[in-house]
């Protein structure tokens, strides 16, 4: 890179780019839908991180479509939840969702995921998925 000022400067300029996730074209993605209720520390933030207004990312991989929920204190233990009602016509759904704790947190933090389903929006819930442990950086 050309300096034209009057004495001779070097100038080091360094680039990165990271791999876009390409969004499926017929999915229903559960930050396109108004949730029924949500709980978290914050509010819920959709299609993008806490810290800035940029896709969130996991393991360094940026989410244009996601959802976050930072735990609250205050029911025995922290945690956050949203509930929605997925669009009516369908006779079955099927559910992709990578987990983790956004990569703005570092190695901080730890979180146990839980997906349930039921007939209402107030249960009863039947618990489909949970995951181990997972920390910040996995």
């Amino acid at each position: 890179m050309r300096d034209r000022s009057v004495s001779r400067r070097a100038c080091e300029v360094t680039l990165a780019f990271t791999e876009k996730v390409a969004l499926e074209k017929d999915a229903v993605y559960v930050s396109d839908l108004k949730a029924l209720s949500s709980f978290a520390h914050g509010g819920m933030l959709l299609d993008r991180r806490y810290s800035a207004d940029e896709p969130a990312s996991l393991g360094g991989q940026p989410y244009p479509k996601s959802v976050l929920l930072c735990p609250e204190p205050g029911r025995g233990e922290n945690h956050g939840e949203a509930v929605w009602e997925l669009p009516a016509g369908k006779a079955a759904w099927t559910f992709l969702a990578e987990l983790g704790i956004e990569g703005a947190a570092g190695t901080r933090g730890s979180v146990v995921f839980a997906v349930q389903a039921g007939e209402s929006a107030e249960g009863p819930w039947e618990t489909l998925f949970t995951t181990p442990v997972l920390r910040g950086g996995m």
